[in-house]
Order: structure tokens, then sequence, then C-alpha cells
């Protein structure tokens, strides 16, 4: 008898790095004092800062009062033309805090919002903690999972490549954004923004996106999609 099921590979983390795979939203340029700076404390810019995967991440409102940066979009490439991907967007957050971002496949504004810890009541949907998702929790918010070695790399299958997820008291989360085809130059186009003119209290702190190929239904799966489907035309033709 066939039994349905799903096949699906694991996803490819792509760190976001400003001025390579990330501009603004119209693929232009982020100009250094104007769009981004080092540090933090900036007015309607990104902070340039250094920790999570690859060294740095993108953060506003590290301190109150920083404004409303520019909407990003982060490219992903080297895809096949016309294939589908689930994609990811992730953020980080501090253990017991909350940070906030928006991130979306469109570059309208406003997107949706996301936020770490998530309460009743609240307009932002919630992230989902990357500790629990690599070790088999599905559970929302958890808080921090510590590997085994303490590292706070995983490379148990969830991702292709070595992610970090845990870095002194902060943590990664991630946000489906669901399924995108790659245009007919291999990209998907990732875009994110921040919660504008906030406090530091709902700070966003943006690392990278990510993508695995769209599951699809395995030979059983298939068969069972066929069969109902006939069955479906007998039951009209009657």
């Amino acid at each position: 008898m066939a039994t349905a099921g799903l096949s699906q590979a694991a996803i490819t983390y792509v760190d976001a790095t400003i001025n390579g795979n990330t501009t603004l939203a119209d693929g232009s340029a982020l100009i250094d004092g104007t769009h981004y700076q080092s540090g933090t404390g900036g007015t309607n810019t990104w902070n340039d800062r250094a920790f999570a995967n690859g060294g740095t991440i993108i953060s506003n409102s590290d301190t109150t009062g920083e404004g409303d940066a520019p909407v990003l979009r982060t490219t992903i490439s080297g895809l096949t033309a016309g294939e589908s991907y689930e994609v990811y967007t992730y953020f980080w957050g501090i253990d017991g805090a909350t940070t906030r971002g928006r991130t979306s496949l469109s570059s309208t504004t406003p997107m949706d919002g996301y936020n770490t810890s998530h309460f009743n009541g609240s307009s932002f949907d919630p992230m989902t903690a990357l500790t629990r998702l690599v070790s088999g929790d599905s559970g929302l918010n958890p808080g921090p999972v510590s590997t085994a070695d303490g590292s706070g790399f995983e490379n148990g299958g969830y991702f292709t490549n070595s992610v970090l997820t845990e870095e002194s008291n902060r943590s990664m989360y991630q946000v489906s954004l669901g399924t995108a085809v790659a245009d007919g130059s291999g990209n998907i186009h990732i875009y994110i923004d921040d919660l504008e003119n906030t406090s530091s209290v709902n700070r966003t702190w943006y690392d990278g996106v990510g993508y695995e190929l769209a599951a699809v239904p395995e030979p059983g799966t298939s068969a069972l999609l066929g069969m109902a489907g006939l069955g479906l035309i007998l039951r009209r033709r009657r």
C-alpha cells in the first residue's frame, strides 16, 4: 500500500552583507553615513554591528530615537530559474527581552511585523526560536537551548551549512515567508524593515536569510492524489 509523504531538503543559510547581497529596496547601494553606519546611535540609518553570523549584524534602534531606517533587500542568488523554494528571514533577540522586525517577499510597506517574545494582543506575529527547531522542538519562543559543546553552532541537519544560533545572551530566531519562485536570473529577493521611531526595547537585529527547495510529493503521495482526482471525476460523471 502506498503511503503519503513529503520530501524536503535542509535550509541553506545566507548571511546578509551590506553592499554585497544586501542593498536598498530598489537594488541601489547603501551609502555609509546616509543609510548605515558603524556602531549605534545614528538617525534614520541602520547600524553595522560586530556580532552574530559573519561577525556582523544589521540593526536599528539599539538606542532610543534612531528614527526610521530604509527598507533593505537581500538577494539569494545562484538558484534554479523557475524553481520553487521555501524562504526564511533570520533575526536575533536578547534572552528575556523583545526584539522586533519586519520582513516580506514584497517591498510594499508596512510589511508584516514579527517579535521574539510574543504576547497576547500584539499586532506582530511570533518569530520561532532556532535553538528549539534544530533540536526537534517546534515550540515558540522557549528561550535559549545550549548545544552540547556550548559553541552555539548547529550541524544536526537543519541547515546545510554551519550557523551560529547562540552568542552570549543572544539567540537567533526564524521567520517563515512561505514559497517563492526564483526569477529568470535565479534570484529571490527578500525585504527587511525596522519598527520605525521606536525605543531600544523594540530594536531590530537582522542577520540573514535562508532557502530550501519547496517540498514535493513523494511517489506515494502523487499516486494517492491521482487516485483521489480520478475518483472525483468518476463521481461527477455519474
